[in-house]
Parts: C-alpha cells; structure tokens; sequence
C-alpha cells in the first residue's frame, strides 16, 4: 500500500513539475518606412500547443525577425494567452 501512495505522490509531483501546453499569439508593433513617409503596422502570430518559455522564445525570434528588416524600426512583440 505504501508503494502505491508513493508512485501516486511521483506521479503528481511529475505532473506539477511540467507546464501545460497551450495556445498563446505573439503581437507585434513596429514603424514600416518606405520612401516617402512611415506608417505603424501591426502582425499577430498564432503560437500553438507550447508551453510559456517555448511560446516566449518563439515570440522573441518573430521580434529579431522583425526588427532585422532595415525598413522596420521600433520593433516590439507581446506574448498574449
């Protein structure tokens, strides 16, 4: 019986220890110049089935991305659930 209690009490910890996976979009804002004048835009990214650190990591390459576009200035992305 003590076996049990203590494959039970693992089998919880194992499930606290990992994040749940799920949907989040990445929201970026930035100035787009062209040759006459400047204007805001806006992209949304769907993230799905990730946990928070994956979905963070992955919204921060959408904002390298991004901002390495010469015509794209003052670059930035919000994770958002």
């Amino acid at each position: 019986m003590k076996k049990n209690y203590l494959l039970l009490g693992l089998a919880i910890t194992f499930g606290l220890m990992t994040s749940c996976k799920r949907d989040f979009s990445c929201s970026c804002h930035y100035d787009e110049a062209h040759e006459d004048h400047t204007h805001e835009e806006t992209a949304t990214y769907p993230i799905s089935d990730v946990n928070k650190k994956k979905a963070e990591e992955l919204c921060e390459g959408h904002e390298t991305t991004l901002a390495a576009n010469p015509e794209h200035s003052h670059v930035h992305c919000n994770l958002k659930k």
